[in-house]
């Protein structure tokens, strides 16, 4: 816009009614591509359920109005905000939407076979996610989103209704209906409210010559406002769950819960890349505030190997924290911790996305007074050419089928901005082929300014630790964490066999036991059956439980074993073996 409009003047009430249908035209060539995209899809996922010739014209249909609307698109665009015929240019584009719905509600009545599950599930899905898509991309003109959804919706709704294994599903789509409804009147009053302000700040710009910097805090405005309505976006989001929720009732064939279970990876990662969205959005609107303090890196690494030494095993990489005892033991450092993490997190997440054989590392370097702390990966590289692109919002590589696995190309622009905030500087370098590395540079804190610091838990623990516990998972989750920490592990899931499996001599340095095992059996028979086959009856154990009744928490208590309830912190149980294996060198 580059003509200012007194608030009072009627020309800023045009000016405010183009400013929302240019947004609208501005979604439109996108809306066209993903709609020919996702149509050609749908006709090739159906072709077999259906009439070929009854698909075709379907899909001939389809092109009619989408080339339609490109011409809209193409006639709009010569227009100014005073012309009066930009309200007839929307109207017809709401037109070429409702019939758009229209040809998508007829999909369900030339493929719809009630007896085949994943027809229905992908109808309702699919259906149900292009209406949800259209709450953003028509947020600015509520009646081309009600003149699609409208059909849509209800045509679908009307074919189940007919069907009695599927009547039931009529009314809850009714519920879906009304839950996008109000999501869109949400998003578009939001919308419209942040159009109106930032057209409101310009003009009390223009009149009363605010300075630059207070233009820029009003031309934010409108992200704040998009940021805000991330609820009414993962509304709808939430009803394509509940909709799982009740197929996961209806389905009983192994083939068919595999193909829901697939549902909801992709419900989860719509979730996930709306979270990458928001917190983009929170940097664009300046809401993210810098906290910074001094405080060991030590926790901070331990956390991250935690965690990524899993994902790295689950692609058969090797996880390596290259960083010296020594070193990790002084390293105090001056940053935001949680900034940090996140920044540290969004790296080894694409080195692990990007690498399939080889190893990932974390390292960190003195220099100069500050800490260099360096993820290296052996993947894909990147080449020269597409180096300066990498830090680009949305800009992926090696990924032209947009596989959801790997995100949607935020990860690293969150890192660029990130390092900016906190004024650390931040670099890379990468070989096509061979991998890539990149490096932060965060200076050095205070030792006295880290409160209530545990240099134990900096160390690597040199133990042999049993751990008794009737799930199996929980065992090899623990034994996983442990192994990381140095541990030597002996697992066992009754206390038979943890006897068993200490007949040969090999007595370990501390148990860790659940509190409820098989059998009536406790945690607290467990270790003092160990302390009794080892003969010491001194042998630190550690009861880990979610109980909350009063008489089991005595019980423990009476026992005089350390207790940690569920859900366990890795770095309590770190610290408490630790705590354990000190005291019993000071009183053997």
């Amino acid at each position: 816009m580059d003509e200012i409009y007194s608030i009072n003047d009627a020309s800023f009430e045009k000016q405010l009614a183009y400013e929302k249908i240019k947004l609208l035209f501005d979604n439109a060539g996108l809306i066209c591509i993903g709609t020919a995209i996702t149509y050609l899809a749908m006709a090739a996922l159906f072709w077999t359920s259906g009439s070929h010739l009854l698909l075709l014209l379907w899909l001939a249909s389809m092109a009619t109005v989408l080339l339609a609307q490109t011409w809209t698109l193409h006639q709009f665009r010569q227009l100014t905000a005073n012309d009066p015929a930009i309200h007839f240019w929307a109207r017809l584009f709401a037109l070429g939407s409702g019939i758009n719905g229209i040809v998508l509600g007829m999909l369900p009545w030339i493929v719809m076979d009630a007896s085949s599950a994943f027809i229905v599930i992908s109808l309702i899905v699919i259906t149900c996610g292009l209406v949800s898509a259209s709450i953003g991309t028509n947020s600015a003109y509520p009646l081309a989103f009600f003149a699609f959804a409208t059909p849509a919706i209800l045509m679908l709704d009307a074919r189940l209704a007919i069907e009695e294994s599927l009547i039931e599903y009529a009314p809850l789509l009714l519920i879906y209906f009304v839950a996008a409804s109000m999501a869109s009147k949400n998003f578009s009053s939001l919308v419209h409210e942040s159009i109106e302000k930032s057209l409101q700040n310009k003009a009390l710009l223009k009149e009363l010559e605010i300075k630059k910097d207070e233009a820029e805090r009003a031309n934010r405005q409108k992200t704040r406002f998009l940021a805000a309505a991330s609820h009414d976006l993962r509304q709808p989001i939430h009803a394509i769950d509940l909709f799982a929720d009740v197929l996961e009732q209806k389905l009983k064939d192994g083939e068919q819960q595999q193909l829901l279970s697939k549902m909801r990876d992709s419900v989860g990662s719509m979730a996930s890349l709306l979270d990458s969205l928001l917190d983009m959005s929170k940097l664009d609107a300046g809401l993210v505030r810098v906290e910074r303090r001094s405080f060991a890196l030590a926790t901070l690494a331990f956390n991250l190997q935690e965690e990524f030494s899993g994902q790295a095993n689950d692609k058969h990489l090797h996880f390596n924290t290259a960083i010296d005892t020594a070193l990790l033991e002084r390293c105090i450092i001056d940053s935001d911790p949680a900034l940090l993490e996140n920044i540290l997190r969004n790296l080894l997440s694409n080195a692990i996305k990007y690498t399939e054989t080889g190893t990932i590392t974390l390292s960190c370097q003195h220099q100069n007074g500050s800490y260099v702390l360096s993820v290296s990966d052996s993947g894909i590289g990147i080449a020269a050419h597409e180096q300066k692109k990498i830090f680009d919002e949305f800009y992926q590589i090696d990924n032209p089928e947009r596989d959801r696995s790997k995100g949607i190309g935020l990860g690293l622009s969150i890192v660029k901005r990130l390092s900016h905030l906190l004024e650390h500087p931040f670099s890379f370098t990468s070989v096509a082929g061979q991998g890539s590395s990149f490096t932060i540079c965060v200076p050095s804190g205070q030792a006295t300014d880290v409160a209530a610091a545990m240099p134990e838990v900096r160390h690597k623990l040199v133990a042999h630790i049993m751990v008794i516990d009737d799930d199996q998972t929980i065992l090899e989750g623990m034994e996983r964490m442990l192994s990381t920490w140095g541990c030597r592990v002996l697992t066992a899931q009754s206390i038979s066999e943890s006897t068993d499996l200490l007949k040969n001599g090999d007595f370990p340095d501390l148990v860790v036991a659940d509190f409820r095992l098989r059998d009536d059996q406790t945690g607290v028979e467990a270790i003092r059956a160990v302390r009794n086959i080892a003969g010491d009856p001194k042998l630190p154990g550690i009861i880990i439980t979610g109980d909350t009744e009063p008489a089991r928490l005595h019980e423990m208590k009476v026992a005089g074993f350390e207790v940690l309830h569920k859900p366990l912190k890795a770095v309590r149980l770190r610290a408490l073996i630790q705590f354990a294996l000190k005291q019993r060198e000071s009183n053997p």
